[in-house]
């Protein structure tokens, strides 16, 4: 384009920075993104004004080609947009936040999960859940893991993301699992996935041999029948 052809040529970083900003102001939709793209090329104060310019563009091409140069700048308050775009009804500017906020992926959540503290998990399992999109097919695979330990785990991040619904089936399934500590955590973290296969799943629970997965069972009824609650109901334990 003749942005592009601009942009690269010899002339001087000030003529750069005015066409940009012209095209910013003036330019149709097309030439815009380009003018927001050219802008990683370009540092000081003027071009980083130009990039929030950009981001509040009307065409989401616009803004997604201005988010990820948010954090390189170090513009305050770049995370917070990032993940306030991660909310938004335009899949350019979704993608360009999980491109960056890609730290926030489901590996490296997995490998420091254990050592995480339950509002740690939380906080950074939603964020895990809106920027990496693979996240419940991964999860997916820990459900249905031979190692008792994956299961586990996977149950216990499957509630610190707020996936439970999204893998019902799976859940569902580990209710039959052969470890009662397991399907009484399975019991307790169904209560975030009050559908009717889920009750009635849960309804037979409650004859189950082990008295923790009964009153798993029963608490997540309940928590059910009182209607939405803030928080997840806690894992249960103890003797079969």
């Amino acid at each position: 384009s003749v942005v592009q052809a601009a942009v690269g040529s010899g002339i001087s970083a000030e003529d750069k920075m005015a066409l940009i900003r012209r095209v910013l102001e003036k330019g149709k939709p097309a030439a815009r993104k380009v003018a927001a793209a050219a802008l990683v090329e370009m540092e000081g104060v003027e071009a980083t004004r130009l990039v929030l310019l950009a981001l509040r563009d009307d065409d989401p091409h616009v803004q997604a080609a201005a988010l990820g140069q948010l954090r390189p700048r170090g513009v305050p308050g770049a995370l917070g947009t990032l993940f306030e775009s991660l909310d938004s009804l335009h899949a350019p500017v979704i993608e360009a936040a999980r491109a960056a906020l890609s730290e926030f992926n489901f590996a490296r959540y997995y490998s420091g999960f254990d050592a995480m503290d339950e509002v740690a998990r939380r906080t950074t399992g939603d964020l895990v859940r809106r920027v990496d999109p693979q996240s419940a097919g991964k999860l997916r695979e820990e459900l249905q893991a031979s190692v008792r330990s994956r299961r586990m785990r996977g149950v216990a991040m499957t509630a610190a993301m707020g996936l439970a619904e999204e893998l019902e089936e799976d859940l569902v399934l580990l209710l039959q699992d052969e470890d009662h500590i397991l399907r009484a955590e399975v019991a307790a973290v169904l209560a975030d996935c009050n559908t009717q296969q889920t009750r009635l799943a849960l309804r037979e629970a409650l004859l189950d041999t082990s008295v923790a997965v009964q009153d798993a069972a029963q608490r997540s009824l309940e928590d059910m029948a009182a209607g939405p609650k803030t928080e997840p109901a806690a894992a249960a334990g103890g003797a079969p």
